[in-house]
């Protein structure tokens, strides 16, 4: 098995599409609780944080019909956290 030198986190701060308050605050709950400090001083674990994707609002947005809240928002959100996922991985030997 690969022992894991490095890790990459990236939050993704959507409320959108649910209707639970609150879940947006769980990146910073994770970066808060201590747990990069862990990884590093257990495991020897580099972590490289890249921050927030937020959610993509447009005023001129399309509203789709479908079962699943502000469709539209998650859809451009999605959209912002794919293209920051593809600029990460490229840029991972860095």
């Amino acid at each position: 098995m690969r022992n894991i030198t490095k890790l990459s986190y990236l939050g993704a701060c959507f409320t959108s599409g649910q209707p639970i308050q609150g879940v947006e605050l769980g990146p910073r709950a994770i970066r808060n609780s201590g747990i990069f400090n862990s990884l590093q001083n257990k495991y020897h674990v580099t972590v490289n944080d890249h921050g927030d994707v937020k959610e993509v609002r447009h005023k001129d947005q399309i509203k789709f019909k479908s079962h699943i809240r502000n469709l539209d928002i998650l859809d451009s959100s999605l959209k912002s956290l794919n293209d920051k996922v593809t600029q990460i991985i490229n840029n991972i030997d860095d």
